[in-house]
């Protein structure tokens, strides 16, 4: 009898400890409306937020503690932007939808020396560890590795997919918006895995990210 109420102590706390646990994500803070259909985002080297604004074309930089826009960059040469990464050594690969190309910058704030990647209808790109660029080219459903300006592998059946994102162990992870799945793959592009069971509940899933302790996060 001692060991039974023992037993059921021991799952009274663990229930009251499991109610108590704090949720995974907690609504803080809105910056103002001045915004025009921002998609992604990403943290700069500088440690402010970087936002691609779609219909404002342009790259708008926001201070991450007070969400207030402090600079943009390109207003208007960026059409049906979508999406930006950072690498380790500073530059910049840009999804501009509108052009169908994704661009690698060294300064934002000469978009003109950028190195133009096509892909058709790109709504991702990610500034891999490696220094490859990998671009989701959603119009093609394929998803395009360069080096410099260089196609060096490439994947397909990923039609209207939109974001990329690298894990601690480098691989790829991508958003497959229209099939309701994620998908992962080495940076080879060889498939490794593909999660979408009914449990997940992706409905669109259109961005992700992988934080410090290698869990997906996904909108």
């Amino acid at each position: 009898m001692r060991a039974a109420i023992g037993l059921l102590a021991i799952g009274l706390a663990a229930s009251a400890a499991a109610q108590e646990a704090p949720p995974f994500a907690a609504f803080d803070m809105a910056g103002p409306a001045v915004l025009h259909d921002p998609h992604d985002l990403a943290f700069g080297p500088d440690g402010r937020l970087y936002v691609a604004d779609k219909f404002g074309a342009r790259i708008a930089v926001l201070d991450p503690e007070t969400l207030e826009v402090v600079a943009t960059h390109g207003a208007g040469l960026l059409p049906n932007v979508h999406d930006i990464s950072f690498g380790r050594d500073g530059r910049a690969a840009i999804a501009v939808t509108g052009i169908g190309a994704v661009l690698v910058v060294e300064d934002l704030a000469d978009l003109a020396a950028a190195t133009v990647l096509a892909a058709p209808r790109t709504e991702g790109a990610l500034m891999h560890s490696s220094g490859r660029v990998y671009a989701m080219a959603s119009g093609s459903g394929r998803i395009l590795a360069y080096e410099g300006e260089r196609l060096v592998a490439a994947t397909e059946g990923h039609y209207g997919a939109h974001d990329l994102a690298e894990d601690g162990q480098g691989n790829l992870w991508v958003a497959d918006n229209f099939a309701r799945r994620l998908v992962k793959y080495s940076p080879a592009l060889e498939r490794l895995q593909v999660l979408d069971a009914a449990k997940f509940g992706f409905e669109g899933p259109r961005y992700l990210d992988v934080d410090a302790m290698g869990r997906l996060v996904v909108a």
